[in-house]
């Protein structure tokens, strides 16, 4: 009987994190944990939620994880003001140039304010695409993605482009 007590608990628990993953908007999160299959969270709280890591775009990904754990209370939305582009120098990696709208840039600052030398993820249709270790505030509209690998700026650039601000 505490067996299956345990698996519904477990069941509601699964079903809670599918739900908040569907109602999860595009934009930047604070990191909690990186990790594997297997992310342990120490801290009892609605506000953390495990998404998959899509290595697929960035040339460096790392292999020691596959999944992050974010906190979910705060966030900046991912709006741009602009459609992105992708700048290609011959021999060099491409970049992803994107420019916020005025709100989510001064969102933007004050949420890197408060996270200077930590990570922060932009998390997209439920994935998390990249991860950033955040050294200074982030204080302007216009940012770049770098270390792209083969076609993810091309890639990232179509998924973004639906999140320009009409």
């Amino acid at each position: 009987m505490k067996k299956l007590g345990l698996l519904i608990s477990l069941a509601l628990l699964c079903l809670n994190g599918l739900a908040q993953k569907n109602k999860l908007k595009d934009g930047f999160y604070e990191v909690y944990q990186l990790g594997n299959d297997s992310i342990v969270i120490k801290e009892n709280t609605q506000s953390i939620l495990v998404l998959r890591y899509n290595s697929h775009f960035k040339e460096d990904a790392p292999k020691e994880f596959n999944r992050v754990a974010i906190y979910t209370s705060e966030f900046v939305p991912l709006e741009l003001e602009k459609q992105p582009e992708v700048l290609t120098k011959k021999g060099l990696n491409s970049k992803l140039l994107i420019t916020l709208s005025p709100q989510a840039s001064s969102q933007l600052k004050g949420f890197t304010e408060k996270r200077i030398m930590k990570k922060v993820a932009i998390v997209m249709a439920g994935e998390v695409l990249t991860v950033h270790n955040i050294k200074t505030v982030i204080t302007g509209p216009g940012m770049e993605i770098s270390r792209c690998n083969d076609m993810a700026c091309e890639k990232l650039q179509i998924m973004m482009k639906e999140k320009v601000k009409q």
